[in-house]
């Protein structure tokens, strides 16, 4: 799947980043399902100022590869900052557990935040 904001320097699909993106070096980075941006109007608006993004789907993508891509970015890139924006159904759960399980492989200790849109597209958490 290709980013979302295929000319914004500051987000992409996960697929296609690594730890040595410039936009990821020493970020405050979001990583969001990415049907959050479709359920939340105010999603630019409250995650993304000052924020790099990555996207993916907890659901529909391979769940190893993306573990593995994460970890890579975590362990490279001097992040800030993670925060998991996900919805509410449970197949989005995974999201947040691929962020922890990444952090731990990676060896890193940063701020972790979990932000949780409703499925009629109020915020939850």
């Amino acid at each position: 799947m290709a980013s979302i904001f295929p000319t914004n320097p500051l987000a992409g699909s996960i697929d296609f980043s690594s730890g040595n993106r410039a936009f990821l070096k020493g970020a405050d980075v979001v990583l969001a399902a990415d049907c959050t941006a479709f359920s939340y109007a105010g999603f630019h608006r409250d995650f993304l100022k000052n924020h790099a993004l990555l996207v993916v789907c907890p659901k529909l993508d391979d769940f190893d590869t993306h573990l593995q891509k994460l970890t890579q970015i975590i362990a490279k890139a001097g992040l800030k900052s993670l925060t998991v924006v996900r919805m509410e159904v449970p197949c989005c759960s995974g999201l947040m557990f691929m962020a922890k399980k990444a952090l731990a492989a990676a060896n890193v200790d940063i701020p972790l935040e979990e932000i949780v849109i409703g499925i009629n597209g109020e915020l939850k958490s």
